[in-house]
């Protein structure tokens, strides 16, 4: 599912006005405002084996091919196409493909479960550990299950509007926007729950690995297959951290602003590429 394609006749004057040497131009699908249409041309460099993921430049036109000039409508107007990418164009991303259906959370729910029973071999070793683990563990499925949720629902909302071919708007846009938001403030508030146990990870890893040298070759093999499923968690866990690290000293509220930062900062550098300005 894409918002661009071929640009129409009616949008071609304004189009080539702007279009250099080695691109190639796509028009977006119409989206209102304040009782216009409007759309946007994005220009790409033209590859031999395929077009350029990257746009090198962008105007907007109404819905009669006059391009528009105005910054502040061209603000309000960017905002608007900057989240129609990400709702409706797969090419951007595609959000169906991170929701997990019943057969990956059965499945994530099986690794875990095998995860957990090999901690418990390593109570003796690190019993604080394993309990408070044991306890991420736990809380990181219910956790995920209902962001999971989260997703759905917004993606229900994008197919429900896609389906029945509603102009995108700014009423659209308010109707799915805070469950993107809350699903990326959901993301923030796990990775810091897994963040309450770090110190255990890396011990109870080498623990671990330490535990399955030992055993034979032949024996045990779904021990071995429990203690595989602890190291690929528990690593998981580490290299979340580490991503996340400039983070996990954020408020709920820090990183609410600092996403807002970063939509503004996206959405400017769009409105930067805007030819005919």
């Amino acid at each position: 599912m894409s918002i661009y394609g071929k640009v129409p006749d009616s949008l071609k004057t304004a189009t080539e006005s702007f279009i250099e040497k080695g691109e190639m131009a796509e028009a977006s699908k119409p989206v209102a405002y304040k009782e216009n249409t409007y759309h946007e041309i994005i220009y790409s460099r033209k590859m031999l084996w395929a077009k350029s993921k990257d746009i090198s430049g962008r105007i907007i036109v109404d819905g009669n091919g006059n391009l528009i000039k105005d910054k502040t409508l061209l603000m309000d107007l960017m905002k608007l196409f900057y989240y129609y990418c990400i709702f409706f164009d797969t090419r951007m991303i595609d959000i169906n493909a991170i929701i997990k259906n019943d057969a990956q959370l059965k499945s994530e729910e099986q690794n875990f479960s095998a995860a957990k029973s090999a901690l418990k071999y390593l109570s003796s070793q690190n019993d604080e550990g394993v309990r408070a683990v044991s306890e991420v563990f736990d809380g990181f499925l219910k956790m995920r299950k209902e962001s999971n949720d989260v997703l759905k629902c917004m993606m229900d909302k994008i197919k429900g509007y896609d389906s029945q071919d509603t102009l995108y708007c700014y009423d659209v846009l308010n109707d799915i926007l805070p469950l993107y938001k809350k699903s990326l403030l959901m993301s923030f508030e796990r990775v810091k729950f897994i963040n309450t146990s770090f110190r255990y990870y890396s011990d109870l890893r080498r623990l671990a690995a330490k535990k399955k040298k030992s055993m034979r070759y032949f024996t045990d093999a779904m021990f071995k297959n429990d203690l595989n499923q602890l190291q690929a968690k528990l690593g998981f866990f580490i290299n979340v951290l580490k991503y996340y690290s400039e983070f996990l000293g954020y408020s709920n509220e820090r990183y609410s602003r600092y996403l807002s930062k970063i939509e503004t900062k996206n959405i400017e550098t769009s409105f930067k590429m805007i030819r005919g300005v």
